[in-house]
């Protein structure tokens, strides 16, 4: 059965990442609608709020459900490989904003590679990883 933790500051949690879904709705629609020109700058901005959306979601799902077991792990390692890539694709964005779009595009199989690299050291160490209240 699906219910709704007790923990407040799991419940806070989840609420800032709600809030952070709306933020991320709101960039990839300011992003597409007023944004007119394709360039790297758009897309990799795009990809960010994406993965915000996406890390966000699962996120609050991770957060606000009382989940144990195999979907407490499973729903973790989700959010734990998006994160990644989330961050990675942060970097990229703030490297293009501030040096230039040919160092941005020059890293990007580096900071995938990052991006992959940070979630399979939290399959190698997940307990560390996971919240203080996971009952696994």
């Amino acid at each position: 059965m699906i219910k709704f933790t007790d923990i407040p500051t799991e419940q806070t949690a989840a609420v800032t990442d709600l809030i952070l879904v709306a933020l991320a709705i709101w960039g990839i629609l300011y992003l597409k609608i007023a944004v007119k020109l394709s360039s790297w700058r758009r897309t990799i901005w795009t990809s960010f709020f994406y993965l915000m959306l996406v890390v966000s979601m699962i996120g609050s799902i991770a957060h606000g459900l009382d989940l144990i077991g195999p979907a407490h792990m499973l729903l973790w390692h989700t959010l734990f490989f998006f994160l990644g890539f989330f961050l990675a694709s942060f970097t990229l964005a703030i490297i293009s904003d501030l040096h230039s779009e040919q160092l941005s595009k020059k890293l990007l199989p580096y900071f995938l590679l990052a991006g992959a690299g940070y979630f399979i050291f939290t399959l190698i160490s997940s307990k560390g990883l996971l919240p203080i209240s996971s009952s696994l």
